[in-house]
């Protein structure tokens, strides 16, 4: 169910609108765009078309050059009212950078895969980049820029974004019609917001942990898993002394692997087509076969690929 504070705000904006679509347009005009300076790297100089330089107006701060670092991160549904105070507190999470050391805006991207998440697109630049123009302007008799363009076409605000001004004459006849309700409905909503912005960010550390839970719980699983598969693999070190006394002396090993569950040998032997039997009469080996034809090498050997099983019954 909705508050009343949400109920009042729906109102206020619905007469706004409709305050502003019946009067002329020279009342409720927000006033001229703000002007643009540009910095190219050592000099900062009004840019072309950005407005009438003026050391009493507002302007923005224009970096050509410069392109913010972009990120996606998902953030609970009920953060959308509320977006860039639940980034600000993030922030410091995602990035090496914290809300005071950026310029940061962000935007709804779309709906994330998980329910009741959404995916936000969030771009930054680190307050220390403005220094030198920042210095430039200061130089020059300018306040703090509202706000900074980059060349991707970003705007970053600079500090918290204002609110559009209401012109006088308008404010005065809206405080004369809603300042009794909206005096109490102010008091609520400042409270409202604060705990649904704490509320936000308590979702989202909760999915995070439960997300560092399930990785925690794979890594246990595949852990015991190559676990029990080492312990039930064959001893290589037993296992190539055994071969030692079982092979005959006319043959040596040149490869000896576990491969599937099945040991391989590679090796000569003067008389390979014998070493299958030999294998399998020894007690724990099985399913003795040749992976490979017998290749007849030089000096009357026989290079040989053979397999075998080792029971889990005995020992290697």
């Amino acid at each position: 169910m909705n508050s009343a504070g949400d109920m009042l705000r729906r109102l206020a904006g619905w007469w706004w609108q409709r305050t502003k679509d019946a009067l002329p347009g020279w009342l409720v005009a927000d006033g001229p765009e703000p002007a643009r300076w540009q910095w190219d790297g050592s000099t900062l100089t009004p840019s072309a078309g950005g407005g009438t330089p003026r050391h009493k107006r507002p302007w923005r701060l224009l970096l050509g050059d410069v392109r913010p670092l972009v990120l996606e991160r998902e953030v609970p549904a009920g953060a959308a009212a509320h977006l860039r105070r639940v980034v600000g507190m993030q922030l410091g999470h995602w990035t090496p950078l914290s809300a005071d050391a950026a310029l940061y805006d962000a935007q709804v991207a779309g709906p994330a895969a998980d329910a009741g998440q959404l995916r936000v697109r969030v771009s930054l630049l680190a307050r220390s980049r403005l220094a030198p123009a920042l210095t430039a302007a200061t130089a020059q008799g300018l306040a703090l820029p509202v706000g900074v363009l980059l060349a991707d076409g970003s705007l970053l605000p600079f500090g918290e974004p204002k609110r559009a001004r209401v012109p006088p004459r308008l404010l005065l006849l809206a405080l004369l019609l809603l300042a009794p309700p909206l005096s109490l409905a102010v008091l609520q909503e400042g409270r409202l917001s604060q705990l649904r912005t704490e509320l936000a960010a308590g979702e989202m550390e909760a999915a995070q942990a439960r997300s560092l839970g399930i990785r925690l719980a794979r890594l246990r699983a595949d852990t015991l898993a190559a676990v029990s598969a080492r312990r039930a693999a064959p001893s290589m070190v037993l296992l190539l002394d055994r071969l030692s006394r079982l092979l005959p002396d006319n043959s040596y090993l040149t490869e000896l692997r576990l491969e599937g569950g099945r040991v391989h040998l590679l090796g000569y032997s003067g008389d390979g087509a014998a070493l299958p039997a030999l294998l399998a009469a020894a007690p724990g080996l099985q399913d003795v076969r040749f992976e490979a034809a017998l290749l007849r090498a030089d000096a009357g050997r026989d290079r040989f690929h053979l397999s075998f099983m080792v029971s889990a019954d005995e020992p290697a």
